[in-house]
Order: C-alpha cells, then structure tokens, then sequence
C-alpha cells in the first residue's frame, strides 16, 4: 500500500523564531511555496514583495497578509537545532518547512528557487535530507507541486519523479511512499516532531 500525503498546510503555530536567527537578507519563501489564497503557484515571485526594501521586510501587506503566510514556519527560521547555517535559504537556495504534522505520512517540504532548481543536490544537504526522513519517519519532498521532483524516504531511498511518476499524484500535488519504505510501527506525535524540529516541546 501506497501512503500518499497533500503538499500543503505548515506548523508554524507551533514554533517561535530561534533568537539566533533572523529573516534579514532573505525573502525565498515568497517565491518557493505557493499561497492559494491569493492564487500564487508555488516557484512564483509573490507580486506583494516590493523592491524598495531589502529582503526579509519589504512585504508590502505583512500586517494583513494570508493566513497561510502568518503560519508558514521556516524551519532554518525557527531552529539552530534542525538546520546549521549553511542552510541559510538567501545562500543555499531553498528552504524547508513542515506540512500538516497531525497528518500520516508527515512530509518535510524543501521548496527551491526556480532559479537554482538543483542547489539542494549537494552531499551536505541530501545528508541531512536523508537523516530528517529517517529520525521523523517522514516523507521529505523536494518542490512543491508540480515543481516537486525528488522524494526522501525513511528508509534511505531517494526516488525521482522521472523514474517514479506513480509516487507524485496530479503532477505532484500528492507525494507518497510505498509502506514499506516507513519504519514500522514508529509514528512520532505532535510534540515529538516538535522537539525533534525545534529543541522544545511545542506550546
């Protein structure tokens, strides 16, 4: 049997911005995720951003922005525990969030500049990739819809959607993993994904 999961909704309620860290330089995830409130595919620029103000505050309707945008969590953003620095996304190209955790398979997106749409394809990051999926027992994808192209799985396995195209559901709106590929029986709870993630159980 086949887990298939929705790319979608993040975690970001359950997490506080690391204080190490900051937002400052980088506005990436504007363009790698989409946000179907205001019809914007994911890979897109957000036609909100303004170039008049560096990157990470020049949004320009911040104080009313989608609701998916007030909960989106950056996990580099919001832990120096998960990610270390070189996955900074303004410098490596990408960056990660979770979707739903309360959802079986949890999937770790890894939403990519279209410009840089392999910068994630480096041994440091497809490492670290590999360790995600098997430490949560998750799926970690890389792309967002139709952009997605690759899948981690716990197991070890990387599968591409050129060889795989049975795993990416409607273009890739849906990823999923034969079950076999999970570890058996280990299905971490809410506050397990969060101290995994973060280093501290969620509020």
């Amino acid at each position: 049997m086949t887990e298939h999961v929705e790319i979608g909704g993040q975690m970001g309620s359950m997490a506080r911005p690391a204080p190490s860290r900051s937002c400052a330089g980088c506005d990436l995830c504007c363009t790698a995720a989409s946000v179907a409130e205001i019809g914007k595919p994911a890979g897109v620029r957000c036609p909100s951003l303004t170039a008049l103000r560096a990157p990470g505050t020049n949004c320009m309707i911040y104080e009313h922005r989608p609701g998916v945008c007030r909960s989106f969590m950056c996990i580099w953003r919001a832990s120096d525990v998960a990610l270390d620095d070189a996955f900074f996304p303004a410098d490596c190209g990408f960056c990660l969030w979770v979707n739903d955790p309360f959802v079986w398979p949890m999937t770790i997106t890894v939403g990519y500049d279209p410009k840089r749409p392999t910068a994630w394809d480096r041994p440091h990051f497809r490492a670290r990739f590999k360790a995600l999926a098997w430490e949560l027992n998750c799926i970690v994808a890389i792309g967002q819809g139709e952009l997605a192209t690759h899948i981690f799985a716990p197991s070890g396995k990387v599968f591409a959607k050129a060889k795989r195209p049975d795993l990416f559901i409607d273009g890739g709106k849906q990823v999923g993993l034969p079950g076999k590929e999970f570890r058996a029986g280990v299905r971490l709870t809410v506050a397990e994904i969060a101290k995994a993630i973060l280093g501290y159980a969620s509020r």
